[in-house]
Order: structure tokens, then C-alpha cells, then sequence
């Protein structure tokens, strides 16, 4: 049995085994730490999610783990907080804005991958390496710890931008409010290629060692 929302629902209960589908109403996840296989809501009908202040868990790691495309959809995020456990996790938005996003999983060529057009994103965390494939999307402070590939497509905006150290990254074009910050060392030095890092202030705060572009 697949959990499915075709009305409104408060959730009291904190786990799934399941994807959970909203197909039209309301879910309210009502601060529950919610696990489950997969978030998804894309009929295109009259539908919201009310989020507040809980985490939801998702392990799926074969296609969208997280699936909010399609008109008609309302999210209020809260401050909540998009877990993703698997080693390949994929999320897939559509003009919404969420709030936090987790990818935790740090084991070798794990990765996190965000696509979609999402308006806005609070802080996103790479345990490991990240794909943002996105455009137009403001970011708080976003992370990526792994020492292996990452990729930033689109035109975005961020508050600050981590790279891991020794990390290799392509970027298209991004601008940078805060801090960006690009480590490497003497035998491995960090890379950046491909795009355009722009500055919305005076003076952008630069921690660059052994990066080379």
C-alpha cells in the first residue's frame, strides 16, 4: 500500500515505510520527524504541503527521492529540514521555496543532486559531493564537503558558497553575497572551471588557498 493524499492531512504518527504521494489537499506534517521512500507531488491538481517544523527522511536512491513539480502546488516550508540518506539522492522542484535541504551520506562517490526551478533554498548540506542543477534560485549558505566532482549550473544566487577541499567544480554563473570559500592543498589543489563568480557588494570575502581556475 502506497501512503496517498487526496484530502487533508495532519500527520500523528512519525514514520513511513513508503513513498508517500500528494495527489490534491493539504498534507501538515504537523512537526513529526518523518521517514519515508519518497516525497512526490506532481499531479498538477489543487494541492499544498504545510511542512512547519519537521524532518522529513527520504532513502531513495534509484530516481527522484523528492518530486514537488507541477502547477497548483502550494509549499509552506517553515523551517524544515529535507533529509536524504541514500548515496545517490536526487531531488526534483518545481517553482517552490524550501527550506532546508541535508544530503548525509558521505561514503565514497556519494552525491547529492537538486534540479528543477526552485525559487528559493535556505542552506543546502553535501556530506559529500552536489549537483545544483537549477537557475534563477537564491540560496542562503550552501556546502559541499566531498573532494571530488561538483557542478553548479544556471545563473543563481548565494549568501555563502564551501566548497570541500581539493574539490573539483564547474560553475556557469553565479553571485556570491557572503563568503566564498575554495580550499586545496600543495598536491591536490582545488579547481574551478567553466563559468563566472560575480559580487552583488563592494567587496566579496574570498578564502582561497591552492585553488587554481
Amino acid at each position: 500500500m502506497v501512503p496517498v493524499v487526496s484530502g487533508y492531512c495532519r500527520m500523528l504518527s512519525q514514520q513511513l515505510t513508503m513513498t508517500f504521494f500528494v495527489n490534491r489537499g493539504n498534507l501538515n506534517t504537523n512537526g513529526q520527524y518523518v521517514k519515508c521512500r519518497r516525497l512526490h507531488s506532481t499531479s498538477g491538481l489543487i494541492r499544498s504541503l504545510t511542512l512547519g517544523s519537521s524532518t522529513i527522511e527520504l532513502n531513495y536512491t534509484t530516481t527522484w527521492a523528492c518530486d514537488l513539480t507541477g502547477g497548483n502546488l502550494t509549499v509552506n516550508p517553515g523551517t524544515s529540514i529535507l533529509k536524504f540518506t541514500a548515496p545517490n539522492s536526487y531531488c526534483n522542484l518545481g517553482a517552490v521555496s524550501l527550506y532546508d535541504f541535508q544530503f548525509t551520506n558521505n561514503t565514497t562517490n556519494a552525491f547529492g543532486y537538486i534540479t528543477g526551478n526552485p525559487t528559493a533554498i535556505h542552506d543546502v548540506s553535501f556530506s559529500a559531493n552536489g549537483i545544483l542543477s537549477v537557475s534563477a534560485t537564491t540560496f542562503n549558505n550552501v556546502s559541499m564537503a566531498g573532494s571530488g566532482s561538483n557542478s553548479i549550473s544556471g545563473n543563481n544566487t548565494f549568501n555563502n558558497l564551501t566548497l570541500g577541499t581539493s574539490a573539483t567544480t564547474s560553475i556557469e554563473v553565479q553571485t556570491i553575497n557572503g563568503i566564498f570559500a575554495c580550499d586545496g592543498t600543495c598536491s591536490a589543489p582545488a579547481s574551478l572551471s567553466g563559468g563566472t563568480l560575480s559580487k552583488s557588494v563592494e567587496r566579496l570575502p574570498l578564502i582561497m588557498c591552492n585553488c587554481k581556475m
